[in-house]
Parts: structure tokens; sequence; C-alpha cells
């Protein structure tokens, strides 16, 4: 073997080692989004079973005001089974985020209208399971908007590793596409 021949196996060694490594850090990124989106749909998941509860315990103290409650339902239901259900199969694709963005946006349009209502017309005091549900709403909130924080920072590393030159060459051999990001 010649030196031509060594020279040219060496650059091609080095090639693979770096593409297998690119490769790598793209994947345990991406993962980085799974376990970051994980702890988002588990807040999702908890905000989802406590909206009920808040609804049927406001339901009977706002006898005309029933719709603005079937909105947040409505809106909770698309937020948690269509959009929410996308991101969890596939939580770095853009789309399906986007989707969970939206409904998400929608759903704080229509608790941000219940809110106002609450400020408006309950006057009375709270009894205590009502305002332990609150509470905890107010908590799965705060924690919720940790971990889109958390995700978004993942999504955004991911983001810039893969159009980072030269791996920018490499992803779209291996479909790495952009993943999306959740709205604060």
């Amino acid at each position: 073997m010649n030196t031509t021949q060594t020279v040219t196996l060496l650059v091609l060694a080095v090639l693979m080692f770096w593409a297998v490594g690119a490769y790598n850090r793209i994947v345990e990124m991406r993962n980085a989004i799974a376990s970051a989106y994980a702890q988002v749909d588990a807040q999702l998941r908890r905000r989802h079973e406590l909206l009920p509860q808040l609804v049927s315990a406001l339901r009977p103290r706002f006898d005309a005001d029933h719709g603005i409650f079937d909105s947040v339902l409505a809106a909770s239901e698309q937020a948690h089974v269509a959009a929410a259900a996308a991101a969890r199969a596939r939580p770095g694709a853009a789309r399906a985020v986007a989707s969970l963005a939206l409904a998400e946006q929608a759903l704080a349009r229509m608790l941000g209208r219940m809110h106002v209502l609450l400020q408006q017309q309950l006057h009375a005091e709270i009894d205590p399971a009502l305002a332990g549900v609150i509470a905890e709403l107010a908590a799965v909130d705060q924690q919720l908007l940790f971990a889109r924080q958390l995700f978004n920072a993942a999504a955004l590393s991911y983001n810039h590793a893969v159009q980072q030159f030269p791996t920018s060459m490499l992803a779209p051999l291996f479909r790495f596409r952009p993943a999306g990001q959740l709205c604060p």
C-alpha cells in the first residue's frame, strides 16, 4: 500500500468516525427532546384531569354561563386528545408540536375567559375543595411553564446542532428535521 492509499484510508476513517459521532450526538439530542416532552405531557395530563373537577365545582354557582365551561372542556379535550397525542407520538415533529401549541393557545384563551368570569361573579367564599383544585391547577401551570422551557431548550439545542456545518450535510441523509417549540 502506498502513501496515497494510506492517507485516503485515514481520511475516510476519520470521516466515518465523525459521521458516527455526529449521528449519535443528534440522536441523543432528539432523545432529550422526547424526555423533555414527557415532563410536559405529565403536566398536560394532570391539568386535563383537574379541569373537569374545577368545571363541575363551578357550574352550580353560574347558572347562565355554562357555555364558557363547555368551551373550556372542549378546548381541554382538543389539546389533550388530539394535539398532545400527536406530539406524544413524535415530540420532535414540528407539525405535531405546532398543533399542540395552537390547541394550548385556544385553551389558554378559554381559561382566561373563565378566569374573568370568576373574578366578576365569584364574590362568595370559596369552599376548601374548590380552593384546593384552583391551587393545584395553579401549581400545574407553573410546572408546565418550567417543563415547556426545558422542552424548548432541548429543541433549540437540537435545531442548532442539525443546522451546524458539517452536521447539516449529514442531517438530510438521516432525515433529521428541525424540531418545533411550544409557546411559553
